[in-house]
């Protein structure tokens, strides 16, 4: 089971079970030092890391998959083809070990052409590779999909909640801190690209999701002295800051923020998407006036929400 094969026996003394394991990073081990080095010795170490030497001037060897490759092929090869290293250069390399695959599509990237092939076994994936998961440090109280997160990559399209914790994202478009700001503080990473200059670029976006936003209701108005009225402080609903530098973006209900580097707060609130800029520059994209604009460090944004 799992990778692992337990043994049978007769009649012992003692016996136990395992009611509950928390996963930890298994740290990294020593891969290879050469260009047809693969990963099939690992194959039972599922979930774990293994550092590779890429000397310079390396010889390509054969690949299968993208992004995802089987375990048989050579890992130097399989970096360069994900586009972290090349083979005039080479580098150090980690992998992490993946379980089978249904299939593996080849392409070509690189200068490198990787072969298709059906379902294998075990696999790996080049860990930092562009387009592929952020690498992710917590802090405090991190939940992904509902299991207590430490360290380890941060899988694309998971609900992450840091509604109690922090969260240090790592990936190639650059490093982000993201915790909560006193409300519910859960989103979902995706890759998405933007026009940088003429040229699409890839980033990292962050959508906000959970919260309960039928607290909001009806508005309400407040009697005052004197017959005034004043309207209630917006409720809260939702709320995630970010604090790195790197092509990140933040979704809310009613708008996005991307940010270059800076130190930013997304809030939905009853009233709309409120954005706030602590340090650096934010570009908000108002999804409901359909504009965009600029904010930057001490000033606010608000998109109003649907009426």
């Amino acid at each position: 089971m799992n990778g692992v094969r337990s043994a049978d026996w007769g009649s012992w003394g003692g016996s136990f079970v395992v009611v509950a394991a928390t996963p930890r990073a298994p740290g990294i081990g020593e891969g290879g030092k050469t260009w047809s080095d693969t990963a099939s010795r690992f194959r039972t170490w599922i979930g774990a890391r293994f550092a590779y030497t890429c000397p310079p001037s390396g010889t390509p060897a054969t690949v299968w998959g993208t992004d995802v490759y089987t375990d048989d092929s050579s890992v130097c090869t399989a970096a360069v083809h994900a586009g972290l290293i090349t083979l005039a250069r080479g580098g150090r390399v980690v992998i992490e070990m993946r379980g089978s695959q249904d299939s593996y599509r080849g392409t070509k990237r690189n200068g490198i052409e990787s072969q298709s092939y059906p379902a294998w076994p075990t696999s790996f994936v080049i860990v930092g590779a562009p387009g592929g998961p952020p690498d992710g440090t917590a802090t405090g109280t991190v939940v992904v999909n509902g299991q207590p997160f430490t360290s380890g990559p941060v899988p694309l399209g998971a609900t992450v909640d840091v509604t109690k914790g922090r969260l240090t994202l790592q990936a190639d478009v650059g490093t982000l801190q993201v915790y909560g700001a006193g409300a519910t503080a859960i989103f979902v990473p995706t890759r998405a690209t933007e026009k940088v200059k003429g040229k699409t670029v890839s980033l990292i976006q962050l959508t906000l999701v959970g919260g309960n936003f039928g607290v909001c209701g009806a508005k309400k108005m407040l009697s005052g002295r004197l017959g005034a009225t004043a309207k209630k402080k917006p409720k809260v609903v939702r709320a995630l800051w970010g604090n790195g530098k790197g092509r990140f973006r933040t979704r809310g209900r009613h708008a996005s923020a991307t940010v270059r580097g800076t130190e930013w707060l997304t809030a939905d609130r009853c009233d709309g998407t409120l954005t706030t800029v602590r340090k650096g520059v934010v570009t908000v994209t108002d999804l409901t006036r359909k504009k965009t604009v600029t904010v930057k460090a001490g000033k606010s944004y608000l998109a109003p929400a649907r009426r």
